[in-house]
């Protein structure tokens, strides 16, 4: 911590404390608890092993945002106000421990695996630059997206859905996906594209697909093994036999197969990773 400079007098010059906010995965020091106004602070980053620091601030007492300087070393310098300092730090990973960006995908993640199977073949990104959101659900829309990043994207014409704007970013996979009677929409030129996709739906949706490349969807399972498998929706009924029969579908705690229920990001990881190595063989 450096000191003002200054000439000399009588006057005592309160500090001001600085706190510097815990964060996970890795720690910030200050060069002191506390400082007076005009002094320059030394912050110290250290992160934890396998992660980088991807933000560092420090506001004042009136929420203003100080000016850090970065010096080598993980240190950042920035000049006491005239009230107190809050830092706060956040630390993502750097890829080195799980291979991947997303700060909510861990090692010991049972749907590791999966996240990474289906983000380095680019059917699933995150949601953001580093988060996937594996316990979120998955749209109508996002499905469509993900198998029609699987076939690379082909051009596509027509409006399908009177809900799928044309400028929406899932427009062109939805309406591919429709001209191959590959997604189906709800009646009344509605396909819902912004509704969480059930696990019968997304059944219905990979059969279909698997039909489209002509791969074999013969196979077929016991739903009565379930304690909830009678509940299945008429129409998804097939659909729900070929995708436990092939194993892409599992039941969840209690041998319950939870047709209606949402799928998560993770768990549609893993059935498109199921798919792939499964069916798509």
């Amino acid at each position: 911590m450096t000191p003002p400079s200054g000439g000399g007098g009588g006057t005592i010059v309160a500090p001001y404390a600085i706190t510097v906010d815990k964060s996970e995965h890795g720690t910030v020091t200050a060069s002191s608890p506390s400082a007076v106004t005009g002094t320059t602070v030394t912050l110290t980053v250290t992160p934890d092993q396998g992660y980088f620091l991807k933000s560092i601030s420090a506001v004042d007492g009136a929420g203003t945002t100080l000016s850090l300087t970065e010096l080598d070393g993980g240190k950042y310098t920035f000049t006491m106000p005239g009230s107190a300092v809050t830092v706060k730090a956040v630390f993502a990973p750097d890829g080195s421990a799980t291979g991947l960006p997303f700060a909510d995908v861990r090692e010991n993640d049972w749907y590791l695996g999966a996240v990474r199977y289906v983000y380095e073949a680019g059917m699933m990104n995150g949601v953001a630059a580093d988060a996937f959101a594996p316990n979120a659900t998955l749209t109508r829309g996002m499905i469509a997206q993900v198998l029609y990043n699987l076939e690379s994207r082909p051009a596509v014409t027509g409006s399908a859905f009177d809900d799928v704007a044309a400028g929406a970013w899932y427009a062109s996979a939805v309406n591919w996906a429709a001209s191959k009677q590959i997604v189906g929409g709800y009646g009344g030129g509605l396909f819902g594209p912004e509704d969480s996709i059930t696990r019968e739906q997304m059944a219905a949706t990979l059969l279909r697909y698997a039909g489209y490349k002509g791969y074999d969807v013969s196979q077929r399972g016991d739903l009565s093994a379930f304690a909830d498998g009678a509940e299945t929706s008429a129409w998804a009924v097939e659909s729900m036999q070929w995708a436990v029969g092939t194993g892409l579908l599992s039941g969840r705690e209690n041998a319950v197969l939870d047709p209606t229920g949402t799928a998560t990001r993770a768990e549609v990881a893993q059935i498109l990773m199921n798919f792939c190595e499964k069916i798509a063989k």
